[in-house]
């Protein structure tokens, strides 16, 4: 991603069956509403931060070569639109 500054950027590998939980609240009644997933696939990230001021995904992609960028989710109504995997040469 192209910014006006230079931002601390590493990249992760995920493997698949990784639990993950969404952004939630410090409070405890607030951290059962987060949403939590299992990941199927596995994936690489780019991440923006640090281990003192907290992690941000900026891009990444799947073994399936599904790109966040790509995919829609309305979290309210939990629908998801992901495009179908395309083979690359």
């Amino acid at each position: 991603m192209d910014w006006m500054f230079v931002l601390p950027t590493s990249l992760f590998v995920f493997e698949k069956g990784l639990k993950k939980i969404g952004i939630s609240s410090t409070k405890p009644e607030e951290r059962a509403k987060a949403l939590k997933w299992q990941s199927s696939y596995r994936s690489v990230v780019a991440m923006v931060g640090d281990d003192c001021n907290g992690w941000a995904s900026s891009d990444g992609m799947n073994e399936m070569n599904l790109l966040p960028t790509r995919c829609t989710i309305q979290t309210h109504l939990m629908k998801v639109q992901i495009p179908v995997a395309q083979p690359t040469n």
